[in-house]
């Protein structure tokens, strides 16, 4: 019976310890290209390197390059928008930071644009050069010739300087279209409000004021071909109905047991967060989950970001 208790214990131990493997930690922000797929050779990496100091001395935007073998089973948006809080990518309060993240065994890539840089390099725009400069050139194996060519279409981008080859067309998107972009445009945001239930009081209610405007968007995308020169007034009743959603469910949930469970294991891990940042830890267990501990800033490399911050936007592809 004994020796039954222990092969299970170890048995458990090795699905825990292969469960924490499978969850990639944000690596740590070594400089302006962080290469640990190796896809780059020394010189691009110092090209690339000289390119995004040069733009961020100029301008005070940072953008990073970040090359993964995989994601190991990760979301590539969640995920990305992860590595770019953690990093704290861009200049406090003006939030002027880009992620240029590719997964090299997943295929994927992932342009995430912080809020202050959205209008200069909208979501649309991201979507271009990840189709144009980076999707061909990556098909042919030149992870080189595709990584230079988004970096100088970013800062093209930025500068009002680049224009995407399949832009031309100048056709308006159609109603169906603007139809999906504003449901998932409000889908998002909207689904990470409801997600914040489990957070304090003040982290709720902060979070409920600053993603709403980004719901109230949605609906103005949807709505304006139906209801033209009204849509703000509509966009703002729309809002007003996902703010009292928002109390009532609180007021509801609230009560409920699997809520307060859950409100309470995000109060110990905010607080295991703390504890760690004190004493250097980067990874925490709370009730048998495994954390990585966010931090705005990584040490070794001599670079960090400034505290930015991205709340999704961008585009996503891959070859």
């Amino acid at each position: 019976m004994r020796k039954a208790s222990r092969i299970g214990a170890a048995l458990l131990i090795v699905a825990l310890a292969a469960g924490a493997s499978a969850q990639p930690d944000v690596p740590a922000l070594t400089g302006r290209v962080v290469d640990r797929a190796d896809l780059l050779s020394a010189e691009t990496e110092a090209a690339l390197t000289a390119r995004l100091q040069a733009h961020e001395d100029s301008t005070t935007n940072q953008i990073v390059v970040l090359t993964l073998p995989s994601l190991n089973g990760e979301v590539l948006e969640p995920y990305a928008t992860t590595v770019f809080r953690t990093w704290g990518l861009g200049q406090a309060g003006r939030n002027n930071g880009v992620l240029v993240l590719i997964a090299r065994d997943d295929r994927k890539i992932r342009l995430e644009v912080g809020y202050g840089l959205e209008g200069a390099l909208p979501d649309a725009t991201a979507a271009a050069i990840i189709r144009n400069e980076m999707t061909p050139r990556f098909r042919s194996g030149d992870f080189e010739g595709g990584t230079l060519a988004a970096v100088d279409a970013i800062i093209g981008s930025i500068q009002g300087e680049y224009v995407p080859a399949d832009s031309a067309s100048g056709d308006e998107m159609p109603w169906w279209g603007a139809l999906l972009f504003g449901v998932f445009f409000s889908g998002i945001p909207g689904a990470l409000a409801f997600r914040n239930l489990v957070a304090g009081p003040v982290a709720r209610y902060v979070g409920l004021l600053f993603l709403g405007p980004f719901i109230a968007m949605g609906a103005m995308v949807v709505l304006e071909p139906f209801v033209g020169g009204g849509v703000v007034r509509v966009a703002l009743a729309v809002f007003a109905v996902y703010v009292v959603l928002f109390v009532v469910l609180d007021i509801v949930l609230s009560r409920t047991e699997w809520l307060q469970e859950k409100r309470r294991h995000y109060a110990k891990k905010m607080e295991a967060f703390k504890r760690a940042r004190k004493s250097g830890r980067s990874v925490v267990y709370v009730d048998g989950v495994r954390y990585s501990v966010p931090t705005s800033s990584s040490s070794g490399g001599g670079f960090s970001g400034g505290g930015g911050s991205s709340g999704g936007g961008g585009a996503s592809g891959g070859w």
